[in-house]
């Protein structure tokens, strides 16, 4: 299997961006779901 890496640079602290993605209240402020999406077709 090939490696796949992506990079991106953000103009906030790495502690900023990590809170905003594993936060359970701020994931909704970025994602569909805070606009009422909601995930489909994915199995955990």
């Amino acid at each position: 299997m090939s490696k796949i890496q992506i990079v991106r640079d953000y103009t906030y602290p790495v502690a900023t961006v990590w809170r905003a993605l594993t936060d359970p209240e701020l994931i909704p402020r970025w994602t569909s779901t805070g606009a009422g999406g909601r995930p489909e077709g994915f199995s955990t």
